[in-house]
């Protein structure tokens, strides 16, 4: 009796935890033009994050990191600003698989301003841990919080904007500049956040792919045919135009360039809704890759039938750099998912690179 009734305070500790997460926008933290931070909404399955324009500072893309243990990537493409030096950028990659929070209008945040003294800026490391800097609310007004360090902590700093102020799991804006001079805050109210960037949320546009957050591509007869998709990759893209996404688009002139600040260096191919495939065989092409440093070398091929884990090692190998494309061929097996995990590559520092991944 003593157990059931242990477990069930544990249940209910878990339930509370859980809906605590979700009760707020997902943190992110952001590399653009600048190093930043955002909040990411759902949207009609689609994940949508909202960081300072500033941030962004021009660029047609984004690097992102969610703040959570697993610290999942994703790329951002800007779709549009908003007043308030806002900017909208639809996410994809892994983060959105985690991007839960649906988009809603703040409320009542006059009377939780009005009993709140002291509140918390949620900051996401490049790791994806979050940091949790205790803030004195210094002045409110309509459009925005004014917040200070409490006495002995370290200043607010560059690199912080975009991030999240909350209080009691609720959040109560984002912080929007630095004074340089004092390490003060000045946040932009929730309230006016969310009515701010409304429009876009509560418009009618198309539902997004029926694919959702996966990066779709055609490639191979194989590819092509049946859908396949880069769903997770461990390193972020160099750049716009080296996506993971071009690995399964059938075109060796467009790559895949990923910085390399450790390895290994993973790359997730689901087929087509999450049906199990017969693969046969898988080749990787480096044709395109000019700077053959970059080539990866040591590699490992692994399958799934599972929707999550349950990797199956199937073969391993070595590409060289005087080779266009290698071709691993193995017994025939049926997989829902394909993982390519690259170990290591011939030399360069910056990025490993490839062409395409074929699937046989």
């Amino acid at each position: 009796m003593k157990i059931s009734v242990k477990l069930n305070y544990l249940m209910l500790l878990l339930m509370l935890f859980m809906s605590a997460i979700t009760a707020q926008p997902l943190p992110v933290f952001v590399e653009a033009r600048e190093i930043g931070q955002g909040i990411a909404f759902n949207r009609m399955g689609a994940c949508y994050l909202v960081t300072p324009a500033h941030v962004i500072d021009g660029s047609f893309f984004a690097t992102v990191i969610a703040g959570l243990p697993a610290a999942p990537k994703g790329d951002g493409d800007v779709l549009m600003t908003f007043g308030y030096d806002l900017s909208l950028l639809r996410i994809t990659g892994g983060v959105a698989n985690d991007c839960n929070f649906t988009f809603r209008s703040a409320g009542g945040l006059d009377s939780m301003l009005a009993s709140t003294s002291i509140a918390h800026l949620l900051t996401v490391r490049s790791d994806g841990s979050v940091g949790r800097q205790p803030l004195g609310i210094a002045d409110t007004g309509m459009i925005y919080i004014y917040v200070q360090p409490m006495p002995g902590d370290e200043p607010l700093m560059k690199g912080m904007s975009g991030s999240m102020l909350e209080a009691s799991g609720k959040p109560l804006g984002m912080l929007m500049s630095v004074d340089p001079e004092s390490g003060h805050g000045k946040v932009l109210r929730y309230d006016r956040l969310t009515e701010t960037v409304a429009p876009f949320f509560r418009g009618k546009a198309a539902a997004p792919p029926s694919v959702d957050n996966r990066v779709v591509a055609g490639a191979s007869a194989v590819t092509k045919a049946n859908g396949a998709a880069v769903t997770r990759w461990t390193s972020p893209p160099l750049g716009a135009d080296f996506r993971a996404k071009n690995l399964l688009d059938g075109q060796p002139e467009s790559i895949w360039q990923a910085r390399v600040k450790k390895f290994p260096v993973d790359i997730e191919i689901e087929m087509a809704a999450g049906k199990s495939m017969v693969l046969n065989a898988v080749e990787l092409v480096s044709a395109g890759v000019i700077q053959r440093e970059r080539t990866p070398r040591d590699y490992e091929i692994m399958v799934s039938n599972k929707v999550s884990g349950g990797w199956i090692p199937l073969t391993s190998g070595t590409l060289f750099t005087k080779d266009d494309a290698t071709l691993v061929a193995f017994v025939p097996v049926r997989a829902k998912r394909l993982l390519v995990r690259f170990h290591s590559n011939w030399g360069d520092t910056e990025a490993v690179g490839l062409s395409e991944i074929r699937l046989r």
